[in-house]
């Protein structure tokens, strides 16, 4: 989507951004996005998008500040391991664990109860090997009904995972696309991620750009949320108080 191009007095511009903040209790995204430049050094601005309009508002770096500190119902943030990743449950009843051994992981991903250490359940890892290489995140889901779980893919140049949907009450894997640094949505019924970093030509030069992608949980359908020249990064969910 494109920028706004009307230009309004700072005041009126701040009003403007908390009325679409008051107008909404749908989850919203705020992101950082540096837009290149033909001439000149390239720019940094936080943004804040309605996902219900794809209306998106430039906000400062203080407001930006305010919103991840004040915005209720983050979704649980992928995060990347090493060797071993202990990740607990929303409701801190069961923990998913796994192992990582190279060249490719042989270890089951394992479902254990926090109170007795006994493992609810052994699940095999998806054998998609176009798709699943060693394991490298896992986040549960806000109900805790499903697990986010990442595997190394890319190049050297461009490192991203390969994300898979584990349905684990019914051991049922679902490959549902490749990014990077994936979250949930507050409810669990979405997951944003970045794409694939790309090399995009800019006059003479190339610079590295990416953009905001967004996952529907239930159909497993994308949309690309930005376009452009640009780079999105630091990205987080906002739901407005109740």
């Amino acid at each position: 989507m494109k920028p706004l191009r009307r230009f309004l007095p700072a005041a009126a511009f701040l009003f403007s951004v908390s009325s679409l903040a008051a107008q909404t209790s749908d989850p919203r995204i705020v992101y950082r996005s540096r837009a290149y430049q033909r001439v000149g050094a390239s720019r940094e601005q936080w943004w804040e998008m309605d996902l219900t309009t794809r209306q998106k508002m430039r906000i400062s770096d203080a407001d930006a500040a305010q919103e991840r500190s004040t915005c209720l119902g983050a979704g649980q943030t992928i995060s990347r391991f090493e060797k071993v990743s202990s990740v607990l449950s929303p409701s801190g009843r069961e923990l998913a664990e796994i192992s990582v051994h190279e060249p490719f992981d042989r270890s089951p991903l394992r479902i254990k109860n926090v109170t007795d250490g006994k493992e609810i359940a052994t699940i095999q890892l998806p054998t998609d090997r176009e798709h699943w290489n060693v394991s490298t995140s896992l986040a549960w889901s806000p109900d805790g009904k499903l697990i986010l779980a990442g595997a190394e893919a890319g190049s050297s140049s461009s490192h991203f995972e390969d994300y898979w949907l584990l349905d684990w009450t019914h051991q049922k894997w679902q490959y549902a696309g490749g990014g990077n640094s994936a979250q949930w949505s507050p409810d669990g019924s979405q997951i944003v991620w970045t794409t694939v970093r790309d090399l995009a030509p800019l006059g003479k030069i190339h610079v590295w750009v990416s953009h905001l992608v967004l996952l529907n949980v239930a159909s497993l359908t994308q949309q690309t949320l930005t376009e452009g020249i640009s780079n999105e990064s630091e990205f987080f969910w906002c739901s407005p108080a109740r």
